[in-house]
């Protein structure tokens, strides 16, 4: 099955994130967490944000990003957010 899943073949492909800034959301675990790790292994600059403070800052830590404790539903902290995001 060329180009599927279970060929691997798409997933071998590269993407230089080098002068990239990323922000996940959700990412004190899970697929946030997850992809948090793939974006900082790719080079971006990853602010990870979450309402999981310690969870948050572990990831953070882990991948050499930045930790924002956010709760997504709160302006005030969006705005935190992309102001930190910004820097």
């Amino acid at each position: 099955m060329a180009g599927s899943a279970g060929d691997k073949g798409i997933f071998r492909q590269t993407m230089d994130l080098g002068d990239r800034h990323v922000i996940v959301t959700g990412g004190a675990s899970g697929i946030g967490a997850a992809s948090a790790a793939e974006f900082a292994r790719r080079g971006a600059r990853v602010v990870v944000a979450d309402i999981n403070g310690e969870g948050v800052r572990e990831v953070a830590t882990d991948i050499g990003g930045t930790a924002v404790v956010c709760d997504v539903g709160v302006e005030a902290d969006v705005q935190r957010l992309v102001a930190e995001a910004e820097r």
